[in-house]
């Protein structure tokens, strides 16, 4: 066996990276030898005489252990070989050397790098390749193999004859054989999304229809025509283009609008020598590039498919992995961050009509929104900060809105505080400098201003919002039961929760009290005994308790400030009785709490006397039994409205207020009457 071609072939072919999302690479390498072999045929007339047929051999149903196989299983079948043909000049003389020279410089005028065929057995087990060429006027046919096994192409294995000239075509037959196991998954999809990967990676060529030949797909099941997907993909055939420089080099962009058919994304791709390296989304660079627009003339739905390409691009894509290029990263006017800003930069001044109909369409959806549903978000309709719904992309709605107004909201607060700070670190080195300082401070406090008032619009909105689900809890059900107790506990305060678990925003005690929400220790559905605070063998359990600062005491050791208890009973319970009567409950609790001890900020047990304050609120329906109840008790006065009751037990010391729910609920809502009509809630 003698290898003609003078290399460690193995070696070479382990070096090349081939990802298994460029899987399709060793595909397109053969089909850009085509294209090229097709420009160089001098008995074509024009390049769109020139065809290639792709077949791409799926394992027959034997070869597939399936149970059942459906339509789609079928065509969706594992590709084992793929085979490429042509009507190129095929592998003459100055081919075929070139074929066998690795790094070949035949094709380096058109972007050819000399290592594209070494993808072929990255993915495959070998390639056999049968071609008809002319050479001199004499029609010749040549078969040889091409292998790793064969350490490229073996001599024993070239056969070249001469065939009859009559009726000769030139033709190459590719077939790349035995799809290794680790790509085999990314081939099994159906021919048109193979074809439409296809078009994507030269879609350049597609778009330039004069240069493009006929390409064919076909599998076992069917044919897909790829330059009639693509001009049905088409809204225009009428290509735009614009230009731009970094320093003395030049860059082309070519917008084509495509039908959704093929791409579902606004994309930039960067190109070389034709061919696609690799794309961009632009959504991630003009965010109001989010969804699909609409071509006035012919009223169909399109996306943008922007190609750039110069000549810097097509000497810096990366010899071994046509996927990427390597920039000079060092060299600020080449680096490619620079050159996707100044790509992107370019496309919005282009398109920027569109661009502009689309942001004042998106700001009048974005202002009913925030007024309707989110008025905490008002500071972003502001002249000063209107530039922030920029970021926003166009045609989110609810919850998905919400949140990037959230994101945005919150970018004007961290930079005015940024900024402030920053300030405040500078000394001003003149009159002129401190005044210019003075100013620059006091927009940044302006700007946080504005958002402090946002954010207190977000809370007053809460709070409505908590109101109306209290509202709606404390109502019958379609069952004609009320819901438990602990539905609404729950809002006012966790269960089983301590005012240590819990930040002070999760709470909402303000709905019964507004001076409850002060404390330093609460506990919600927490037995006597299990609570820190205090010493104490007791078991039972009220629905909330609140000790007023019972760590850091006052000089007076022997008095704690206050003790809330707070208990909920089920709307419109009408059933108590002796046993169960909740002002007795309330003062059992009391009793137990006095023989308990209370612990000062040393952890040093002080007694609980019979002075110390103690407030009950008890949140229930006034039910005819409840009625009784607080009537009988002889130390509770009913209200001026008839909706609650209040007075003090002298025995035990304990300021008693029962309030139904109704009450509890629209006394809540009369103290924050004002906030909510300042925000139309």
């Amino acid at each position: 066996m003698t290898s003609l071609m003078k290399s460690d072939l193995k070696r070479r072919v382990d070096k090349i990276s081939l990802i298994q999302a460029n899987y399709l690479m060793p595909a397109y390498e053969a089909i850009i030898n085509s294209i090229q072999s097709i420009e160089k045929n001098e008995e074509l007339a024009t390049t769109q005489d020139g065809m290639i047929e792709l077949l791409f051999d799926r394992k027959s149903k034997k070869q597939v252990q399936l149970d059942f196989q459906t339509e789609e299983e079928l065509r969706n079948l594992p590709v084992m070989n793929v085979e490429i043909v042509d009507n190129g000049t095929g592998f003459n003389k100055i081919n075929f050397d070139s074929f066998l020279t690795y790094d070949s410089p035949l094709k380096q005028s058109s972007g050819g790098k000399g290592t594209g065929r070494l993808l072929w057995l990255k993915a495959f087990d070998s390639a056999e390749i049968e071609s008809y060429y002319k050479e001199e006027d004499k029609c010749y046919k040549i078969k040889f193999l091409f292998s790793i096994e064969k350490g490229g192409v073996d001599s024993d294995f070239v056969k070249i004859e001469q065939v009859p000239s009559d009726k000769f075509k030139c033709k190459t037959i590719i077939r790349l054989i035995g799809l290794k196991e680790q790509y085999q998954e990314q081939y099994s999809q159906s021919l048109q999304s193979l074809g439409k990967k296809i078009i994507n990676h030269f879609i350049s060529h597609f778009v330039n229809k004069e240069k493009c030949p006929k390409i064919v797909i076909k599998d076992n099941f069917e044919s897909e025509n790829l330059n009639s997907l693509f001009k049905d993909s088409l809204i225009k055939e009428h290509i735009e283009h614009s230009t731009f420089s970094i320093g003395k080099l030049n860059f082309n962009l070519h917008y084509v609008k495509l039908k959704p058919l093929v791409r579902g994304l606004h994309k930039l791709h960067f190109c070389a020598d034709s061919r696609e390296v690799y794309s961009i989304t632009l959504k991630d660079y003009i965010p109001n590039l989010a969804s699909k627009l609409t071509d006035k003339e012919t009223n169909e739905d399109f996306y943008y498919q922007i190609f750039m390409s110069g000549k810097y691009l097509d000497d810096y894509v990366d010899d071994s992995n046509r996927s990427r290029f390597i920039f000079d990263d060092s060299n600020l006017l080449t680096n490619q961050n620079l050159i996707t800003e100044e790509a992107v930069k370019n496309i919005k001044e282009h398109i920027n009509k569109q661009l502009e109909e689309i942001e004042e369409a998106k700001y009048k959806t974005v202002k009913a929104y925030i007024l309707k549903n989110s008025p905490q978000y008002r500071i972003l309709l502001n002249d000063k900060y209107k530039k922030q719904l920029k970021n926003i992309p166009p045609n989110l709605k609810g919850k998905e809105l919400d949140l990037r107004l959230y994101d945005e909201f919150y970018k004007i607060d961290r930079e005015a505080k940024k900024k402030t700070r920053e300030l405040l670190s500078k000394k001003p080195g003149n009159e002129d400098d401190a005044d210019f300082l003075n100013n620059k401070l006091n927009e940044y406090i302006d700007a946080i201003s504005e958002v402090s008032k946002a954010k207190l619009s977000d809370y007053v909105a809460y709070r409505k919002s908590v109101l109306d689900l209290l509202s709606k809890l404390q109502k019958q059900k379609n069952n004609g039961k009320y819901p438990l107790e602990k539905a609404i506990h729950e809002i006012v305060f966790p269960m089983n929760k301590t005012s240590d678990d819990i930040d002070y925003e999760k709470h909402n005690l303000w709905a019964i009290d507004e001076r409850l929400s002060y404390h330093s220790y609460l506990a919600s559905d927490k037995k006597f005994k299990s609570m820190d605070v205090i010493d104490s063998n007791s078991g039972k359990e009220p629905d909330i308790i609140i000790f007023n600062r019972p760590i850091v005491l006052t000089d007076n050791e022997e008095k704690i400030n206050t003790i809330t208890i707070i208990e909920f009973k089920r709307p419109e319970r009408d059933d108590y009785t002796d046993d169960d009567n909740p002002l007795q409950q309330i003062i059992n609790y009391v009793k137990d709490l006095r023989e308990s001890k209370a612990k000062d900020k040393d952890g040093e047990t002080i007694t609980i006397n019979s002075n110390t304050p103690i407030y009950a609120y008890l949140i229930t329906s006034l039910t005819p039994k409840m009625i009784n109840l607080a009537n009988d008790s002889g130390y509770l006065t009913s209200s001026p409205d008839n909706s609650g009751y209040f007075g003090f037990h002298p025995r035990h010391c304990i300021y008693f207020e029962i309030i139904s729910y109704k009450k509890m609920i629209q006394d809540s809502k009369d103290r924050n009457r004002i906030l909510f009509d300042k925000l139309n809630l």
